[in-house]
């Protein structure tokens, strides 16, 4: 079988002959092709391949949507105050009419060893949803972590919606 045909070079034109390659596009052909070769390899064992190679034809499943914003947006600050920080998220959720899914705020203040992290999301309501999560070292004492854990959906950060 000539797996790449009409795709252009690839690394399965460069296996050994011994080798078995099958390209799929589909689950019903991957097993198909699965269910024959295995009873291939019981009818023929003095004639197996020493390999099996498997692959899928890409797709567009894992291929991210081209907007011109991004799906999440962080705004950090040292000197810069919460407010403004706030503010800048607040204008990443609404002047990207969507496209931006969550907006954070990465708060560093080194006086007091604190730092403040904030996701900012449109709920379905269209009202703007904060999350929250500080995490403080004072002088001589323990880390402290107030709010956490901070979750960003996976769906958002992969550009999947």
């Amino acid at each position: 079988m000539q797996p790449t045909a009409g795709r252009g070079p690839s690394i399965l034109d460069h296996l050994p002959p011994s080798t078995n390659t099958y390209v799929y596009e589909s689950l019903d052909q991957f097993t198909s092709i699965l269910s024959a070769e295995t009873e291939r390899l019981q009818q023929d064992r003095d004639n197996r391949s020493q390999f099996l190679v498997f692959a899928h034809v890409p797709n567009n499943a894992f291929e991210q949507d081209l907007h011109e914003w991004p799906t999440l947006a962080l705004e950090s600050g040292y000197t810069d105050s919460q407010g403004k920080l706030t503010a800048n998220a607040e204008w990443w959720l609404s002047a990207s009419n969507g496209d931006t899914k969550i907006a954070m705020t990465l708060d560093i203040d080194k006086k007091s060893r604190k730092i403040t992290i904030k996701a900012f999301e449109y709920s379905d309501t269209s009202n703007l949803h904060e999350e929250s999560v500080t995490v403080q070292k004072p002088y001589n004492s323990d880390t402290q972590v107030l709010g956490a854990p901070l979750r960003i959906p996976f769906i958002v950060t992969a550009s999947r919606f």
